[in-house]
């Protein structure tokens, strides 16, 4: 989990230069290291991550792993290699190896891929690149990521097989998201009955970040869907598509 510190700071200062790059906001050098340094402040202070890395829960392990595909998915939407994209699938498999609800990554993943077909942020002639590349890209990135899943999620699969399921690893599975959702009576999830949408995010605000953390969330990620749709910053969607859609899942 300090690893985690480190990868928040890393994106927190690369998505501050996309937007001090694309709109001149400050001088070249140094930007986006106070949007790092802020990013991975409010991170190290936040409660449910200390508490998780006490406990030793697959959570954490998820986190830096998830993480680490958003931080290689800029850095592909703005520097391209196979080599990167190979990268970003390997982060994306053993996220969900760690924890099998990290795949809610893919669609952010997806939409970053066709960002990556848009246009190209880090050249300033803005040059276009071919579907082409951008579908090879795209294979190269999830081969990766089913190569990865396949190596340390083991138990997924049956015996030697590459491809066959598990049936005892997908009863399991369904077994877990049937208790998540609610639809069987289990003692770790009593806690959720009679709530209601604002419930979570209320816990997760006042207890889970702590208040201060919790507000400085809730209006950042506002402001990020604002000025991407104001100054139309299309290489800040994958992101907050990534962030949105686990937390309303």
């Amino acid at each position: 989990d300090t690893g985690t510190v480190l990868i928040v700071y890393l994106l927190g200062k690369e998505l501050g230069k996309i937007f001090n790059v694309q709109y001149s906001m400050v001088n070249e050098t140094g930007e986006g290291e106070l949007v790092g340094l802020i990013a991975a402040f409010f991170y190290a202070v936040a409660v449910v991550p200390i508490q998780n890395s006490h406990f030793f829960i697959v959570d954490t392990f998820g986190n830096f792993f998830g993480a680490l595909t958003l931080l290689l998915l800029v850095k592909v939407i703005k520097r391209r290699t196979g080599l990167g994209f190979a990268g970003l699938g390997a982060a994306l498999g053993m996220a969900m190896a760690c924890k099998l609800n990290t795949f809610l990554l893919l669609p952010g993943v997806g939409i970053g891929l066709l960002v990556v077909g848009i246009k190209r942020f880090n050249d300033l002639n803005g040059r276009y690149v071919s579907w082409r590349k951008v579908l090879g890209w795209a294979t190269v990135t999830g081969v990766s990521t089913y190569m990865t899943f396949r190596l340390f999620m083991p138990y997924a699969f049956a015996d030697y097989s590459f491809w066959k399921v598990d049936q005892r690893w997908f009863k399991n599975s369904q077994e877990a998201s049937a208790n998540v959702k609610g639809d069987r009576d289990s003692p770790p999830i009593i806690h959720w009955s009679g709530t209601d949408f604002i419930w979570p995010i209320q816990e997760m605000t006042v207890w889970g970040w702590g208040l201060p953390v919790g507000l400085g969330i809730a209006l950042a990620v506002g402001w990020m869907v604002f000025k991407t749709i104001q100054k139309r910053i299309v290489a800040w969607v994958p992101f907050w598509i990534a962030l949105i859609l686990p937390f309303a899942y």
